[in-house]
């Protein structure tokens, strides 16, 4: 009967999500049989399992406690490789979206070193999901490429999606191209994240997998809207936020929530994205799932700005709460020691200060924040914009 359930299980993960009802009865199942047996290996594919079901469902404390442990297991056994890079990978996974970027790096990184593209069968069979050589690759770009390690991120992102299409597996292959849509984001190749979502979308819908589908649509929506095609992109956003709700996830939700409050604004509907970045930030500290808090901020402080407010009084104080989401945001991004994200934050603060008459300020964290990407080509749109500001910025100061 274990067996048969812990099977059934792992392919319930992708035709109804892996936080579906019907997922989270097959799992508890699982470990309610595995509670009645003595200690064995059995219990290693119902475990991380229940990783990617509390993950999935913004549950990362717990998460995080059931990948310590599959940890644990995997260090008494360590002839079994399968086991080791699934609980490297499935830990590394929840790291990342706790924020603790480095930490998350390290387990990646050990997931590849121990995975085995021969195994693949027996890691899609026995533990479901997508293959974790093509998972790891790309949750490892979107980790460097927050770390500001660019070029290695780049290709990380192509090593993935090119095992993805050599393994020719349906599941990790759409998945690969939603992965694939995030990296171009991270980069700011909208037309690139347009192309990788909109695949992932069609893969998704032809196979049934509805939460990757509606990862994928919710990414091309804002990719669409992002190239100035908002009308388009709003509806696309919106019904792939909504299919992703419908599986019952709740991971990426705040994304999804910043989004929709960017989709809202550019409606004219201030109040109503105002509201959607207070929950989402709520959300984050609710979950611990402070990935996103940083592009959030970033998001309600643009808002603040650009409502119009009318009386003086008022509009001075949006504009200190801005500049408060600023240095919030920018403090969140050296604590996680995400340079891209610190860079893209610095760069939005010091034109809020140089606009304010405050060039001095504005330049000296500028010039900190550009400073581990002296030597990097632009391949990210914040690179020349920080070059030509403080270009900008020297000649007010002289």
């Amino acid at each position: 009967e274990l067996r048969l359930v812990v099977s059934s299980a792992t392919a319930l993960m992708a035709v109804r999500g892996y936080a579906s009802p019907e997922t989270e009865r097959a799992f508890a199942r699982a470990r309610a049989l595995c509670e009645t047996m003595p200690p064995s290996a059995q219990l290693h594919p119902v475990l991380r399992g229940l990783v990617s079901y509390h993950h999935v469902r913004a549950e990362l404390d717990v998460a995080h406690e059931l990948g310590e442990l599959l940890l644990r297991h995997a260090a008494a056994d360590p002839g079994d490789r399968t086991l080791a890079t699934q609980a490297h990978y499935g830990h590394g996974a929840t790291l990342f979206h706790q924020g603790a970027l480095e930490p998350a790096r390290s387990q990646l990184e050990a997931a590849l070193a121990g995975y085995d593209r021969a195994s693949h069968r027996e890691h899609v069979g026995v533990y479901g999901g997508y293959d974790p050589g093509v998972a790891c690759s790309l949750w490892l770009a979107w980790t460097l490429g927050l770390l500001g390690r660019l070029e290695e991120a780049d290709r990380r992102s192509r090593e993935g999606l090119e095992l993805a299409c050599t393994l020719g597996e349906p599941f990790s292959l759409a998945w690969a191209h939603y992965a694939m849509s995030v990296s171009h984001q991270l980069f700011g190749d909208w037309a690139a994240s347009a192309g990788a979502s909109g695949e992932a979308a069609r893969l998704a819908e032809e196979h049934g997998f509805p939460h990757v589908r509606g990862m994928a649509l919710a990414n091309h929506g804002w990719a669409l809207v992002m190239q100035g095609r908002a009308g388009e992109g709003i509806a696309t956003l919106r019904d792939g936020a909504a299919l992703v709700d419908a599986t019952g996830a709740a991971l990426v939700r705040p994304q999804y929530l910043g989004m929709l409050a960017a989709a809202d604004a550019l409606q004219g509907d201030a109040a109503g994205a105002e509201r959607r970045f207070d929950e989402a930030l709520e959300l984050v500290e609710r979950t611990g799932e402070r990935l996103h808090e940083v592009g959030l901020l970033l998001g309600k402080s643009q808002l603040l700005v650009s409502t119009e407010q009318g009386a003086r009084a008022r509009a001075s104080a949006r504009d200190a709460a801005a500049e408060g989401c600023l240095r919030r945001a920018l403090r969140t991004a050296r604590e996680q020691g995400a340079l891209l994200l610190e860079l893209r934050v610095a760069l939005a603060l010091a034109r809020h200060l140089g606009q304010r008459d405050r060039a001095g300020e504005a330049r000296s964290l500028l010039t900190a924040a550009l400073a581990p990407f002296a030597d990097a080509p632009p391949v990210v749109p914040e690179i020349p914009a920080a070059r030509r500001l403080l270009v900008k910025l020297d000649g007010a100061r002289g």
